[in-house]
């Protein structure tokens, strides 16, 4: 599997990072209704940083960068034609990342802002997983 990688040390690195947002994000999850501590710091974010940092414009404006990248991966497999699967991954993450985003705000969801933050730092991390494999044309 990681002979496709061209580099390997930066792959794993990028799957680590995964790692640890997809744990920090199920932490937040966990934590949002048993600790008082970590409710007051999620509703002092939801009330003074948040909305003023991920507004609806910044919001769509990193939904318009995440297509920009699956546009990018698209024309990377229809040149190499290889590596197919990982852009039909990523193509099913940005679309339900967007589908959850649009359909849903910081009214319906209390970590609302954290789960826009986790997804456009997945995909983000999924793109660049994506630019280090091999793309060399086999003879």
């Amino acid at each position: 599997m990681l002979r496709k990688i061209h580099f390997k040390k930066f792959y794993i690195f990028i799957a680590i990072l995964e790692i640890i947002l997809i744990a920090a994000l199920i932490g937040w999850n966990y934590f949002k209704d048993r600790k008082m501590g970590m409710v007051r710091h999620i509703m002092h974010k939801n009330i003074y940083k948040f909305p003023k940092v991920l507004t609806e414009n910044n919001i769509k404006l990193m939904l318009g960068v995440l297509i920009l990248f699956v546009i990018i991966q698209v024309i990377l497999v229809i040149v190499y034609k290889k590596f197919i699967f990982s852009l039909v991954i990523n193509i099913i993450l940005v679309i339900g990342s967007a589908y959850y985003i649009l359909t849903n705000n910081v009214d319906s969801e209390f970590i609302y802002y954290y789960i826009v933050i986790f997804c456009g730092g997945l995909n983000t991390l999924r793109f660049l997983q994506f630019l280090t494999l091999d793309f060399k044309k086999e003879i």
